[in-house]
């Protein structure tokens, strides 16, 4: 009986490496499919930790695909797992992302009360990559309730944490959150400023998707319309490259400029969709090769 449930562990572990891996190059399918059998296999061995890691990477699967209810069901599960094991910080993160579905599902009181609460733990436990984390979640949920200022206070506390550590990518991300901030406050000369401050940052990772974020960013902050199609439409073929096409209402600002455009690529001259192929192809160099036909951006407008 021992050796079996150490054999379903080892193939389980082996499942979930398989499934990390697909994830991380784009094949979302193989990646569940791998995280399902990882879970069943963490299951039977008993090992609720192992079981939490494979959870982590459906409920990532999931928001990704833009089924938030069930990527909070997994979370939920994920955080009575951490409770149960005394992981008092891996509890409070995961009432970070729950917080976090719940602002995605428009649920903005009660996403507020989850994030403000995530915080507070994270300060009482000394974990400063925690209270960052939650910072950027009220950030984003205050957002979307209209209060760009208070918004940007939170994403500017996030970003001291972000740059003390040099992390690259909390950098990227709240570089981009406080870029959508400021459009939403009006400022979009600012914004452009820190959408390519995030697209640097971005490029630094070779996260695709974290392109694809600083690239929708700007779209909203330039002027000409085959400018924003071109934008959009790099921003799409990364995360069509990534295995994971943005889900219509992350970012509800990028979703209307989107729906006032059509199909972007049917905006594009020729040379523009050669330079849509060139950007996602260079991931290292794309915030050299998008800065230069987007000149100086003196022109702003609000896409909203």
């Amino acid at each position: 009986m021992a050796e079996q449930l150490d054999d379903e562990w080892y193939i389980a572990a082996a499942r979930l490496t398989s499934g990390i891996d697909a994830s991380r190059n784009g094949s979302t399918r193989r990646a569940r499919h791998h995280a399902e059998t990882a879970r069943a296999g963490f299951v039977s061995a008993g090992d609720r930790w192992g079981e939490l890691q494979a959870l982590d990477l459906l409920a990532g699967l999931d928001e990704m695909e833009g089924s938030y209810q069930r990527a909070r069901a997994a979370r939920e599960d994920m955080a009575g797992i951490a409770e149960e094991l005394g992981m008092r910080d891996v509890h409070a993160y995961q009432v970070v992302k729950i917080g976090n579905l719940l602002g995605l599902s428009e649920e903005l009181d009660a996403a507020l009360r989850f994030l403000r609460n995530a915080r507070d733990l994270g300060r009482q436990l000394g974990k400063p990559n925690t209270v960052a984390y939650a910072n950027n979640g009220l950030g984003l949920v205050l957002r979307r309730a209209g209060h760009a200022h208070d918004a940007l206070v939170h994403h500017e506390a996030a970003l001291r944490h972000y740059r003390g550590i040099s992390s690259h990518a909390g950098s990227a991300f709240t570089c981009a959150a406080i870029g959508l901030a400021s459009v939403t406050g009006g400022d979009t000369g600012t914004a452009y400023s820190w959408h390519m401050r995030s697209l640097h940052d971005a490029a630094r990772t070779r996260d695709r998707r974290a392109v694809a974020l600083a690239l929708e960013g700007l779209a909203l902050t330039v002027y000409e319309t085959e400018k924003v199609a071109t934008l959009l439409a790099a921003a799409r073929e990364l995360r069509e490259r990534a295995g994971a096409p943005r889900p219509h209402g992350e970012i509800p600002e990028v979703d209307r400029v989107e729906a006032g455009l059509g199909e972007p690529e049917a905006l594009m001259a020729g040379d523009a969709r050669e330079r849509v192929r060139a950007w996602a192809a260079d991931i290292e160099g794309i915030a050299g090769r998008v800065k230069r036909p987007l000149g100086d951006s003196s022109a702003y407008r609000v896409a909203m």
